[in-house]
């Protein structure tokens, strides 16, 4: 008897790893691809579907007062993935391909 094991990348639920170079965009790394991931497992997107990086980054910096209230151009990061929640439960994502990255 042989054995298969199957794994999320085998069936392309997880997605390639994303370089952010020097930018302090890991946080909407994370939560986008597994927010991909979560609505693949799901059924809710299709297998080959992607959600936009860029306009989580976006939205998330519109909402990041505690730059603007110092006087500071935002650099990307936030203080914690809390930080993304409301967005992410109010105004959600788009595809990739809306808003590319």
């Amino acid at each position: 008897m042989s054995y298969r094991i199957t794994t999320y990348s085998d069936m392309e639920i997880m997605e390639n790893i994303l370089n952010q170079d020097q930018k302090n965009v890991c946080w909407a790394i994370s939560l986008t691809k597994q927010l991909v991931a979560l609505l693949k497992l799901r059924g809710a997107l299709d297998i080959d579907a992607q959600l936009s990086i860029q306009y989580l980054i976006n939205k998330v910096g519109d909402l990041s007062m505690e730059y603007k209230i110092q006087g500071h151009a935002w650099d990307g990061s936030i203080s914690s993935f809390e930080t993304a929640v409301p967005f992410l439960l109010s105004g959600g994502s788009v595809l990739e391909h809306v808003v590319p990255l």
